[in-house]
């Protein structure tokens, strides 16, 4: 019988632990989690700027309460807790000004003909600082194998 109050007290409180709602979620998505079997998950649910819940819509939507925020992905992708450790930003901002050559899915280049084009629109722009150096990236000649011709793929641009 002594244990029958000590059972009454932890039904109380374990009663009072309501589960917080979380503060958003976000539902029809391809959510990339890279845990166990099951890697990828339709919906997440984030309380506290924390990750609280990642499974299907229905249930992260049983969730949810009057101030919940519901954003459809419409299947965007997101990868939760993702951190980028290495990173060479700093290393691009003098390249700002600079052209890029790259192919798809990136860029639209898919041949040398396109390069020479986008290469002679570049060079005819009048604010371009000619006195200066221009680089083009981005270039990725095993792509373009099959538009290199007998006279290769060197060309001067600018002239």
């Amino acid at each position: 019988m002594k244990t029958r109050p000590l059972s009454l007290v932890t039904l109380a409180l374990s009663s009072s632990m309501v589960f917080a709602a979380p503060d958003l979620i976000l539902t029809n998505g391809d959510i990339v989690t890279v845990t166990g079997e099951q890697a990828r998950a339709q919906a997440i649910a984030i309380k506290d700027g924390n990750i609280v819940a990642v499974g299907t819509n229905d249930n992260l939507l049983k969730q949810k309460n009057k101030d919940t925020v519901v954003r459809d992905l419409q299947g965007k992708t997101v990868t939760p807790g993702f951190i980028d450790a290495h990173g060479h930003f700093a290393q691009y901002l003098p390249l700002i000004e600079n052209e890029f050559l790259y192919p798809a899915p990136m860029g639209d280049i898919g041949s040398i003909e396109d390069i020479d084009k986008k290469m002679r629109k570049y060079f005819a722009r009048k604010d371009l600082d000619k006195r200066i150096l221009h680089v083009a990236f981005g270039y990725d000649e095993a792509l373009l194998l099959n538009s290199v011709g007998r006279h290769g793929s060197l060309k001067l641009f600018g002239s």
